[in-house]
């Protein structure tokens, strides 16, 4: 019953902010920005005491396990040896050293990422800082804060990241950028990738790309995989992309066909969107690169979907998925963008089934939330 009421709030909450949105330009800016900031915050006191998520448990188990270490030069020179990120290992040490518990672990690890949204979208979003968080709520709340931790939280500091380097402050993003690989070492990719963030892309030669990549890692694949387990690496951030490149989808378990299709659906549904998305950016590219804040968001995203093609093709799907979530992280900025421009006539259509289709993965979503392929689940369709 909990579960249900979890459920019911987010998406009543969501609902409020769509109904908000018709009223964006009657209501101050002022407003706004006090709308927004409550509404982070209900969120995050949610997070804090939700009882659904399909990280929670594995969670709780961490927090439980994961022993006080003393903040000194010890921890400082051997932090990159936990299989938990640093940030986690000191977070959870204090949570633990002042008494407090896991609800305190749950609700500061959505507070602080939710409130960095919210802090770019008032930085950029002036006009339509509801919209803008409308569609934030659409794509990520339940695959976020209530579902991917440490994720979530790496993805918004890369995201305030872009924001510093769309106002050249190189130094910000680069340390921004690290501090997002000590919230989850899956991100050392964004230290590499700032050079193809100026890619001028068209539709040619995204595709073209697309193409080319996928060919070669289907070319390649055995080699790499031959390559990789020939290591036994000891260093958790190697170790970890050994074991997604080679043993991720042998140790993954499906409980039959239904749940199969779903997880599929949940995965690949926001990908082929993103993809979409990506295109009609492209086709629009002088709404996008006018603003170099949104041309690095573009420009994120398409490397986002190229990784996940190419990390599919290796069987690697997992740690694809996760990189498209951490380079798509902006994509809510660019919907906006596209939609709300002077070359787009019917924006409410538009607008309209943007919201349909993101309200239609989020029902999938929900529907794997709930546990309706497990025959353990009160919510089986046996």
């Amino acid at each position: 019953m909990i579960k249900i009421i979890n459920v019911l709030t987010l998406c009543f909450i969501i609902f409020i902010i769509f109904i908000l949105s018709f009223f964006e330009k009657k209501l101050s800016y002022k407003i706004k920005k006090r709308i927004l900031f409550w509404i982070t915050l209900i969120i995050s006191i949610i997070c804090g005491t939700r009882v659904i998520g399909l990280d929670l448990e594995p969670y709780r188990e961490i927090f439980n396990n994961q022993r006080m270490i003393p903040l000194n030069f010890v921890f400082i020179k051997n932090m990159l040896a936990s299989r938990l990120e640093p940030i986690f290992v000191i977070l959870i040490s204090l949570i633990k050293q002042v008494g407090l518990g896991f609800k305190t672990f749950l609700f500061i690890s959505a507070i602080v990422p939710m409130y960095l949204v919210y802090l770019v979208i008032l930085k950029k979003e002036k006009d339509f800082p509801l919209v803008t968080f409308l569609f934030f709520l659409l794509i990520f709340l339940f695959r976020g804060p209530v579902d991917t931790v440490r994720h979530f939280f790496a993805a918004t500091v890369y995201l305030t990241a872009l924001y510093s380097l769309s106002k050249g402050n190189k130094f910000n993003f680069y340390s921004m950028s690290l501090t997002s690989v000590l919230l989850h070492y899956s991100n050392i990719v964004v230290l590499l990738v700032k050079p193809l963030l100026n890619i001028k892309w068209s539709i040619l030669k995204y595709l073209t790309t697309i193409m080319t990549f996928g060919a070669l890692a289907f070319l390649g694949r055995e080699l790499l995989i031959g390559y990789m387990s020939s290591f036994n690496f000891t260093n958790p951030i190697l170790w970890k992309l050994q074991f997604y490149l080679l043993y991720r989808s042998e140790t993954y378990h499906y409980l039959n066909g239904l749940h199969e299709i779903l997880l599929f659906l949940m995965s690949y549904t926001i990908v082929f969107f993103n993809i979409i998305i990506n295109l009609i950016g492209l086709k629009m590219r002088e709404v996008i690169v006018k603003d170099n804040f949104y041309n690095l968001l573009l420009n994120s995203q398409i490397i986002g979907t190229i990784m996940v093609l190419v990390f599919s093709i290796f069987d690697a799907s997992t740690l694809g998925l996760r990189l498209n979530f951490l380079f798509s992280i902006g994509s809510f900025f660019i919907i906006k963008q596209i939609i709300f421009n002077n070359l787009i006539k019917r924006k409410l259509i538009m607008f309209i089934f943007v919201v349909l289709f993101l309200c239609l993965y989020n029902f999938i979503i929900i529907l794997y939330f709930g546990g309706i392929h497990d025959p353990k689940s009160p919510f089986f369709l046996g």
